[in-house]
């Protein structure tokens, strides 16, 4: 992968930004994008431990025929932030791994 995008999602922010009725998150992430919908996303938040929380029911888009249903889209967005989270712990690593990654990081505003 030659670039990773970055998007810093603020703690009030819709779960799903084309959806009025979108449940909000309920603290601040961060969703990991590969440059191609195939290489996929992470979503995730910091406990400030060196552990993080990864939502896995947040999909790359809210565009599949599973999470397109605008009517129940409360309870979708809502289950995504509350169900299915992984506390995984963030191995710390060397100086020269993480510059490498850095550099493919892009931050999208």
């Amino acid at each position: 992968m030659d670039n990773l995008y970055v998007n810093e999602i603020p703690k009030g922010s819709k779960v799903n930004p084309q959806a009025q009725n979108s449940a909000v998150y309920k603290e601040d992430v961060v969703k990991l994008e590969a440059p191609m919908r195939t290489g996929g996303s992470v979503t995730y938040s910091s406990n400030g431990d060196g552990t993080i929380n990864v939502y896995n029911n947040i999909p790359y888009n809210w565009e599949s025929s599973q999470t397109s249903d605008y009517s129940k889209m409360d309870n979708v967005t809502r289950k995504a932030i509350e169900e299915n989270i992984d506390t995984i712990y963030v191995k710390p690593t060397d100086n020269r791994t993480v510059f490498e990654l850095a550099s493919k990081v892009k931050y999208n505003e």
